[in-house]
């Protein structure tokens, strides 16, 4: 366990090249804090998390979690087309397999309400799929 939690970090350090340890710390403070309002409050969901996107340029794991965010907020207000689009991104702008596994689960969620049973079975095998790496890197 305490081997994963050391790759996910070194990972992370990995693609943040670009990008300054005060701008990391922010980006990472917005997404939190976008993240805890994740039932309260939508509006905040979606102004930290654009905030911490529009910081996150070259920090692959803080532009995956502000889509994931975003995604999250376009769920809740029930516009699964604008869901979809972040979830999209989230797999496009990163290789960090929990925002992915993230990313999958709330696709898994907007197949479901949009009754769009193919595509829920779909994501279904990408999460197991998913799990299985995660676990195999853990155990490694």
């Amino acid at each position: 366990m305490r081997y994963f939690y050391m790759l996910i970090c070194m990972l992370s350090l990995a693609a943040c090249n670009n990008i300054s340890d005060q701008q990391r710390q922010k980006v990472e403070l917005l997404n939190h804090r976008a993240f805890n309002l994740r039932y309260t409050s939508l509006d905040s969901i979606e102004t930290y998390a654009s905030q911490a996107l529009s910081l996150a340029k070259g920090f692959e794991q803080g532009k995956a979690e502000s889509y994931n965010n975003l995604a999250l907020a376009a769920y809740m207000r029930q516009d699964f087309v604008e869901a979809e689009k972040y979830y999209n991104l989230v797999k496009k702008s990163t290789s960090n397999q929990i925002e992915l596994l993230l990313s999958d689960i709330g696709m898994l969620k907007v197949c479901s309400r949009a009754s769009a049973n193919k595509r829920f079975y779909d994501y279904e095998a990408r999460v197991q799929n998913r799990l299985k790496q995660i676990c195999a890197i853990q155990a490694a």
